[in-house]
């Protein structure tokens, strides 16, 4: 039986059909996240309390055992933070965080404290982490620059990027928001006193010599 000449004309349209294309992602429109301008932290708020309270706040996440297990503080890092530094009495404040930070000596510690520090969203703690992408110790460096992206960087789009191109959008990112980083961070410093709650600057910049 001879094929049909319908068949023909499907085969050689088919044949002609351009192949489809991929869609090119949108450009990413990085952005501060609105808690941190628009959320009043008060010197003596509990990081802890205040990060289960974010709206945008990891419902679930899939542990070690390969459970969905919901974090206890929103954030899966934030909480292996708090086990590991169970030690400091809550509530964490600010000050007592960064205090602890600028003594601590052992680098777990210091990440695990960049990252409860990363959770309070304050804007002088931005700055901080943003001045620690050039701390020596590539630790220290990851810790603040994954404490900036999961607490500060808001994006549209898909991320589809590795740790390089992470440190690069870091880049971009502050580029794009450091006026307005510093300006909400000189109004937070105008309304703390200055002997309860120092500038994000203080933090030291570099890890002590033991933990290098």
């Amino acid at each position: 039986m001879r094929p049909s000449p319908i068949l023909f004309i499907y085969v050689a349209l088919v044949g002609c059909s351009p192949a489809p294309q991929k869609a090119t992602p949108a450009p990413l429109r990085l952005t501060v996240r609105q808690p941190v301008l628009d959320v009043n932290r008060s010197h003596i708020a509990d990081i802890l309390q205040v990060a289960a309270s974010y709206p945008d706040r990891t419902t679930f996440f899939r542990d070690s055992a390969g459970s969905m297990v919901a974090p206890k503080y929103g954030d899966p890092m934030l909480d292996r933070a708090a086990e590991a530094l169970s030690d400091i009495a809550r509530p964490w404040t600010l000050k007592k965080i960064q205090m602890a930070y600028e003594s601590e000596t052992e680098l777990d510690r210091r990440c695990h404290l960049l990252r409860a520090l990363a959770a309070s969203r304050d804007p002088r703690v931005a700055i901080r982490l943003h001045d620690l992408q050039g701390d020596p110790s590539l630790e220290i460096r990851m810790a603040a620059l994954t404490g900036l992206w999961d607490h500060f960087v808001q994006y549209d789009g898909i991320w589809a990027g590795g740790t390089e191109q992470m440190f690069e959008t870091e880049a971009d990112w502050w580029t794009e928001n450091k006026d307005r980083l510093s300006t909400a961070a000189r109004a937070l410093a105008e309304q703390d006193d200055a002997s309860e709650l120092p500038t994000g600057r203080n933090l030291e910049s570099t890890a002590p010599a033991a933990t290098r």
